[in-house]
């Protein structure tokens, strides 16, 4: 009985280390070793709950540029000591109590607790002088980066991400290696009115000449199924009938449909 014993807990403890082991791989990305998506989506609704609370909250997006034309020219391989030196660069950087994470592809996020947005540009900025100053094989690389802080009535994380993916873009438009603030929440901030693609209209009895409009229809088309949740919660009060897609070949299939 004592063999078996022994036996059956040590076999115990070995399925708990197998277990711990699929667990942290499961939130790792395997080739940069840092924090991935799906690791990155559980950490931002815990720090976003906080922020609700009244805890500063800042997020970066960091995207390397040109990053299809490394890969196009000096092969896959490059693209990869790429993404590892970049992720390197964002470890060295980054404080313990906060998380960097690559998101997908060429595209990382850093999740910057206790900060506001001069405290991230500041962080952000190091990051890109560090990538530009780095030696790669080939010569050096560049990053932009978007900033994007808390601020009350944003009602999610999509919400936060996606005004931080909107200074990225700033950053791509300015000519890439720059870091871009987005404004405030409720500042400039998101416009809905030119995502409304069709509208149809009725004849008032009492006024032929005049259509008005009484329903419109919607069309959300974006390959980031969190940022067209995000769209549609910032229309669910319009009277609209909402449908989106990521793609978008099929929404102007329905348009033309419909």
């Amino acid at each position: 009985y004592l063999v078996v014993s022994l036996g059956i807990a040590g076999l115990s403890e070995l399925l708990r280390r197998e277990r711990r082991t699929a667990e942290d791989m499961a939130f790792v990305d395997p080739l940069t070793g840092l924090p991935n998506r799906r690791h990155l989506e559980v950490v931002l609704e815990r720090e976003f709950a906080a922020a609700e609370r009244g805890h500063p909250l800042c997020v970066v997006l960091f995207d390397l540029d040109h990053f299809k034309r490394v890969n196009d020219k000096h092969g896959h391989a490059a693209g990869d000591v790429a993404l590892e030196a970049f992720a390197k660069i964002l470890q060295l950087n980054s404080r313990k109590e906060n998380l960097v994470a690559r998101r997908g592809g060429e595209e990382f996020v850093a999740v910057l607790r206790d900060a506001d947005a001069d405290t991230a540009v500041v962080f952000a900025q190091r990051v890109l002088d560090r990538m530009r100053e780095w030696p790669l094989p080939w010569g050096h690389e560049t990053v932009s980066a978007g900033v994007a802080e808390y601020r009350s009535g944003m009602g999610s994380y999509e919400l936060l991400l996606a005004t931080a993916d909107r200074a990225l873009y700033e950053a791509k438009e300015r000519g890439r290696d720059v870091v871009c603030v987005a404004p405030r929440y409720g500042e400039g901030g998101l416009h809905t009115e030119p995502l409304v693609a069709a509208a149809s209209l009725v004849i008032d009895a009492d006024a032929p000449h005049a259509p008005v409009p009484v329903a419109s229809r919607v069309y959300i088309v974006d390959d980031d199924a969190a940022i067209r949740s995000v769209i549609k919660r910032l229309l669910a009060e319009e009277e609209c009938e909402l449908w989106d897609t990521g793609d978008p070949v099929e929404a102007l299939r329905r348009q033309r449909e419909s």
